[in-house]
């Protein structure tokens, strides 16, 4: 009885020995997720472990992350202007006609019209858009039709200066040609570090960009191809019947010339065949001709002989004045045509180009102001 109560003992412990055992051999090391395990297989203890290596090779080697669609990458840096040695830039108008703006939106106020391969003085960068200075213009044009550039350059340029010095090359260290006086009119033909490349006088040389203002054209006076005549001031800067230059044609030339461009499109500050105001449409028809008009009308108020309304011949500059819209001595002109009419780029929002108009009307008899002869 005694050896059959120690033999069923003995198995009973060796049952317990084992079901220890085999409980141990199926957990897995602690932390390691075996699918194996979650399937409820055995799964031997060398296999556990390798498996638990896998998976910490895997947890410790770096993760790459996919990109997700609201991923924004870094603005590129904005280009900024080429250093010079002065504050401004040449650049050239590439398209046929292009605004001056107020500030850098194609919806923003046009302050001037300027023409395909118009130089401007260029003064910063905003986004797209140049700051720019031409003809007494600060503003803005799209950097899309501008090209900046050092040769080809066309137009004129006023000195800002006192006295500015006209200097053998691009730089302060060049020596000094000549001494330009304040006002006087160059030609522009390229630009270097800054310099413009002009031409006054005859003599050719390097001034400061900083002082110089660009402009399409500029007024001259009969033998004077330098300094006299600038088209900023007012009429106390020119005397009264000056000449600004020998007219090469006749008047009823000059007349159909003038008629030649029926409504083209007013354009404040233009003065070419893209768009004109008044005194930009008479100065660019003189211009034809060989006299060199300044670009406003009261300024053009100084050139040639004062008629009366009765003594007006077909090719003369006729001009108004309207106190309530101008201070000016004169605020518009035009060019008589003959048979009581005159042509003119008028601002009137029914027509806002150029066009015939008849004494007739009211309005143009009673602000009418005087004509002037440069015939």
């Amino acid at each position: 009885m005694t050896r059959k109560f120690l033999l069923a003992a003995l198995v009973i412990l060796l049952a317990a020995l084992c079901t220890v055992h085999f409980t141990t051999e199926r957990t897995p090391p602690e932390n390691v997720v075996s699918p194996a395990v979650h399937l409820g297989m055995v799964v031997p203890r060398e296999a556990l472990e390798k498996l638990k290596a896998a998976e910490t090779a895997a947890l410790a080697a770096p993760q790459t992350a996919e990109p997700t669609a609201d991923v924004t990458a870094e603005p590129a840096e904005e280009e900024s202007l080429p250093a010079t040695d002065t504050s401004v830039l040449a650049a050239a108008v590439t398209t046929d006609a292009l605004y001056i703006r107020r500030s850098g939106d194609w919806d923003a106020e046009a302050l001037a019209l300027v023409d395909y391969g118009t130089t401007v003085a260029v003064t910063g960068k905003s986004g797209g858009w140049y700051q720019v200075r031409y003809d007494g213009i600060e503003g803005y044009l799209s950097g899309e039709y501008l090209d900046l550039r050092t040769s080809g350059l066309t137009g004129y340029g006023q000195v800002t200066a006192d006295a500015l010095n006209l200097r053998s090359g691009a730089g302060t260290g060049y020596g000094t040609v000549t001494s330009l006086p304040n006002g006087a009119w160059v030609s522009v033909s390229r630009f270097e570090n800054g310099w413009f490349y002009v031409d006054y006088d005859g003599v050719s040389g390097y001034v400061s960009g900083d002082y110089l203002e660009l402009s399409a054209s500029r007024p001259q006076l009969r033998g004077d191809t330098s300094s006299d005549g600038g088209s900023s001031g007012g009429s106390d800067d020119l005397p009264s019947g000056g000449n600004a230059g020998t007219v090469s044609g006749s008047a009823s030339d000059l007349v159909a010339l003038a008629l030649s461009y029926q409504g083209v499109p007013y354009a404040y500050g233009g003065a070419s065949p893209s768009g004109f105001d008044c005194s930009g449409y008479t100065m660019y028809i003189y211009q034809q001709f060989g006299v060199y008009l300044p670009h406003g009308a009261t300024d053009q108020l100084s050139y040639g002989m004062a008629v009366g309304f009765g003594e007006l011949q077909p090719g003369d500059l006729v001009f108004f004045q309207d106190a309530d819209f101008s201070s000016s001595a004169a605020s518009h002109c035009g060019i008589y045509i003959g048979d009581g009419q005159f042509i003119h780029a008028t601002s009137d929002s029914r027509f806002n180009c150029v066009k015939i108009t008849s004494f007739s009307e009211s309005y143009y008899a009673s602000h009418f102001l005087t004509g002037r002869r440069l015939f």
